[in-house]
C-alpha cells in the first residue's frame, strides 16, 4: 500500500477523533518527529509596518526570540511577510479555479463544497497543495520558526494574544459538538498585537518544517510540522504559541489549514 494511500486512510480515520487526536501528540516544540496522537523593531521586537506590503499580509521585522518550552534556545529571524488571515475556502477555491491547486477532500468536517464554508479556512488539504496554493500567488509556507516568531513574538508571549489563559479569544472546545471550523477573524481579541489572526484555535497550520527535534532545522524526516491549535482541541497547552503537531505530507486532515509567508523584498 503506498504511504499516500495509508495517509489518507489515516487523514479519513481522523475525522470523527481528529481534534482529540492531535491533543495528546503535542506537548512541546522539542518533540522530535512523532506524529501527534490523538488528538525586534529591527533590533529587537516583533512588529508590522504601518503600510503592510502587500494586501491582506503582515510584515513582521527582523529580530531575536527565544524558541521553545523546554528546548529553548536563541532564533534570529530575518523580516518576512505573513498573512493576515488563514487561507480560506473562497480563496482556495480561486485557486483551483484557475487550475493551479487540485481538490482537497470533502467527507465529514472538511469545508469544501459546502456553501457556508466560503469565508471559513481550507482545510483537508495536505502540505503540497498547502504549498502549492502559496507558490501560486508568489508565496511559500512560513518554517515553523517564522511562525512560532510571528506568534510569541520577542516579548516570549505564551499565546498569540498575550499571557492570559484562553477563554473566548479563540476558535476552541469544538470537538464533542463537531461543529468543525468558525469563519476567519471572528475572534478578533485573539489577535497578536501585529494583527495576524487565528494564530491559536481554528485550524493547525502547516509549516514548510521537516519534523526534526528541536533545534534541529533539517534531518531527513518524512513528516511535516504544523502549529497553531485547532477546532477541537479544548486543553490550554495545545493552543500555546510553542506547541507542535507533525502528520505525513500527504494527510488531509479536518484541522489542518495553513496561511502563507514571503521574504520582505
Amino acid at each position: 500500500m503506498s504511504a499516500r494511500r495509508i495517509a489518507g486512510l489515516f487523514a479519513v480515520g481522523l475525522g470523527v477523533l481528529g481534534a482529540t487526536f492531535v491533543g495528546l501528540a503535542l506537548s512541546s516544540n522539542d518533540a522530535g518527529a512523532r506524529r501527534p496522537k490523538t488528538s525586534p523593531s529591527s533590533r529587537g521586537s516583533a512588529s508590522a509596518s504601518v503600510s503592510p506590503p502587500q494586501r491582506g499580509m503582515v510584515r513582521m521585522a527582523r529580530g531575536t526570540f527565544q524558541m521553545g518550552d523546554q528546548a529553548v534556545h536563541t532564533e534570529t529571524v530575518a523580516s518576512f511577510d505573513l498573512d493576515r488571515n488563514e487561507v480560506t475556502v473562497a480563496a482556495y477555491k480561486a485557486c483551483w479555479s484557475a487550475g493551479r491547486c487540485t481538490l482537497p477532500d470533502t467527507p465529514g468536517l472538511c469545508n469544501w463544497g459546502r456553501d457556508d464554508r466560503g469565508d471559513h479556512p481550507i482545510n483537508c488539504v495536505d502540505w503540497y497543495q498547502a504549498r502549492g496554493y502559496c507558490e501560486w500567488l508568489g508565496k511559500r509556507l512560513p518554517t515553523e520558526t517564522e511562525w512560532e516568531y510571528a506568534a510569541k513574538g520577542s516579548q516570549g508571549r505564551k499565546y498569540a494574544w498575550g499571557d492570559s489563559e484562553p477563554g473566548g479569544q479563540l476558535c476552541w472546545k469544538r470537538g464533542n459538538a463537531r461543529l468543525g471550523t468558525c469563519a476567519v477573524a471572528s475572534y478578533l481579541q485573539g489577535n497578536t498585537p501585529q494583527g495576524l489572526r487565528d494564530m491559536g484555535g481554528n485550524v493547525w497550520e502547516w509549516t514548510s518544517s521537516e519534523a526534526c527535534p528541536i533545534p534541529q532545522k533539517a534531518c531527513g524526516a518524512a513528516a511535516r510540522v504544523f502549529r497553531g491549535g485547532g477546532w477541537g482541541n479544548d486543553d490550554a497547552g495545545y493552543v500555546r504559541a510553542t506547541s507542535r503537531g507533525v502528520d505525513l505530507p500527504t494527510s488531509r486532515l479536518d484541522f489542518v489549514g495553513f496561511r502563507c509567508a514571503r521574504a520582505r523584498p
